[in-house]
């Protein structure tokens, strides 16, 4: 489901810029993940993925993937390097939460 349905904003209670940023998954038992603990939620339910859940595990991986999604998803509309790296101040570490 789109992040621009107007249920799932609701549903989401954040500023518009913050539910876009990155990719959302809700699970069926309402969990909800973001950006590359997102990515982690879905491994869990694709064999081929398993590896990627299990290196998470590792101290300081999974603070490297979430690194990486936001540089990647801060960059995501750059096609052919058409924008410069350092225009797209979206970089940032999200905090970890609690539970995380």
């Amino acid at each position: 489901m789109p992040l621009q349905t107007p249920w799932v904003r609701r549903y989401f209670h954040m500023p518009e810029e913050r539910l876009l940023s990155e990719m959302r998954v809700v699970l069926r038992n309402g969990e909800r993940y973001g950006g590359a603990d997102a990515i982690l939620a879905l491994a869990k339910f694709v064999w081929w993925a398993w590896p990627l859940v299990v290196a998470a595990q590792i101290p300081g991986v999974r603070v490297l993937l979430r690194l990486v999604y936001r540089y990647a998803a801060a960059r995501r509309y750059c096609v052919a390097r058409t924008c410069s790296p350092r225009a797209n101040s979206n970089f940032r570490v999200p905090p970890v939460e609690k539970g995380a």
